[in-house]
């Protein structure tokens, strides 16, 4: 429950920061972007996954899904609260283009990054707790032997 409580405690003030630079800036008409209940399902799902992730035993997993869960949250809340659309204030002007963005997105990249690294980082780290593909191989050859399968 403390590694739940630390993706919380990273996870809140960076959405509450989301929401308040949408509230304070103003947003096109073409740089609101429609969601769906589908969608908002799926970013409960996510939550529901960071969850279960805080479970490694990695002072830095609950740090980066507090990251990633404040874009979620950031993007999911803003959707409730704006009839299923979320404003993107924040722009990026190119010469014919032009990228509409809002600090939950970044959270939600960056969690991203960071979660993949931190979790890659302790899989490597911890790779003699994962049985060896010759463990798993014999294991699946003794079970076909018991069960009279032939090994070809």
């Amino acid at each position: 429950m403390a590694r739940v409580a630390v993706m919380l405690l990273f996870a809140l003030p960076l959405a509450a920061a989301d929401l308040a630079l949408k509230e304070a800036m103003p947003t096109e008409a073409w740089a609101l972007h429609q969601r769906s209940i589908p969608w908002l399902l799926m970013c409960c799902v996510v939550l529901v996954g960071l969850v279960a992730v805080c479970r490694v035993p990695s002072r830095l997993v609950p740090v980066a899904a507090g990251i990633l869960a404040a874009g979620v949250v950031g993007n999911g809340a803003s959707a409730l609260a704006n009839g299923l659309v979320v404003p993107n204030p924040l722009l990026i002007e190119g010469d014919s283009t032009v990228i509409a963005y809002n600090l939950a997105d970044v959270w939600a990249v960056a969690g991203i990054l960071f979660l993949t690294g931190v979790l890659a980082t302790w899989m490597i780290r911890n790779r003699h707790l994962f049985p060896s593909r010759t463990a798993r191989s014999a294991a699946r050859a003794k079970a076909a032997v018991e069960d009279g399968e032939a090994i070809f």
